[in-house]
């Protein structure tokens, strides 16, 4: 189970970084600002969960 847990965390916090990624891209080459939003969105979402997994695990493991 530990390792579902920092598996998951890691991958979410890899979506999230691809997120902010694309986002930035999508903004200069596109000109996009409405998809760059959305995408800044679910970006800034996956780091959240992310944290929450991290932080439970943490608050479990005391």
């Amino acid at each position: 189970m530990e390792a579902f847990r920092t598996t998951t965390a890691a991958i979410l916090f890899l979506v999230g970084l691809l997120g902010l990624v694309f986002a930035v891209v999508s903004f200069f080459l596109e000109d996009s600002i409405d998809v760059a939003i959305i995408i800044t969105l679910f970006a800034s979402v996956a780091f959240g969960l992310s944290r929450a997994i991290c932080k439970g695990y943490a608050r479990q493991r005391d």
